[in-house]
C-alpha cells in the first residue's frame, strides 16, 4: 500500500511540474524598437539557446526606454524571462545604447524579477536601478543596483518595499508559485 501512495505522489508531483513549466513561458512581447535589432542582440549577448534556433520569435522580452546618464539619449532596458536564460532565480535585465553598428551591451544584470523601477538617485552620472531578486529558495526582495563608473554591478544594496521610488518601467511581470516565481504569460 506505501508503494502505491509514493507512485501517485510521484505521479502527481511530476504532473504539477509539468503544468509549470507549461506555464512559465511568457507570451506577451513589449517592445519600442525593431524586433528582429533586439532579438539578435540578446542572443549575440546571452547565447542561442538550442530551441530558439533560427525561430527568433520564440525569444520572449519586455523593453523600455529610459535615459540613465542624462545624455538625452535613451538607453534600452531588456528583461528577458526565457526559459533557457533563467529560470526561478529570475531572467537577465540587459541594458544596450542604439550606436550606428547596432546595438552595444552597456550592462547585463541577472538574476532579476520585475518590477524594473529607475530611481531618482544615481551614482557616476548614471540612474540606480531597483528590481527583485530572490526565487530559487531565496525569499523575495527589492535591491538596488549602482553603477560603478564602468557599468551597473552585481553587487546591489537591499532596500525596503517602502522606500521604492522613481519611474516605473515595467511592472510586477511574474506571479507566485510553489515552486518560485513564474512568469506571467
Amino acid at each position: 500500500m506505501n508503494n502505491l501512495v509514493s507512485k501517485l505522489t510521484m505521479l502527481t508531483l511530476s504532473g504539477c511540474l509539468v503544468a509549470v513549466c507549461a506555464l512559465a513561458q511568457p507570451k506577451t512581447i513589449y517592445t519600442n524598437t525593431p524586433d528582429s535589432l533586439l532579438r539578435r542582440a540578446i542572443i549575440r549577448e546571452l547565447g542561442n539557446l538550442g530551441e530558439v534556433g533560427e525561430d527568433l520569435n520564440s525569444i520572449k522580452f519586455v523593453s523600455r526606454r529610459a535615459d540613465l546618464n542624462s545624455d538625452g539619449r535613451p538607453e534600452l532596458l531588456v528583461w528577458v524571462p526565457t526559459i533557457g536564460y533563467g529560470g526561478t532565480s529570475g531572467y537577465p535585465l540587459l541594458i544596450f545604447r542604439r550606436e550606428k553598428q547596432g546595438l552595444k551591451l552597456l550592462s547585463r544584470i541577472e538574476p532579476v524579477w520585475t518590477p524594473l523601477v529607475v530611481s531618482n538617485s544615481s551614482r557616476h552620472g548614471w540612474r540606480d536601478i531597483i528590481m527583485q531578486v530572490g526565487g530559487g529558495g531565496e525569499e523575495m526582495r527589492y535591491v538596488v543596483f549602482r553603477h560603478n563608473g564602468k557599468s551597473y554591478s552585481d553587487n546591489f544594496g537591499e532596500m525596503k518595499a517602502e522606500r521604492v521610488r522613481g519611474r516605473w518601467l515595467i511592472g510586477k511581470d511574474w506571479k507566485k508559485s510553489l515552486f518560485g516565481p513564474l512568469p506571467v504569460k
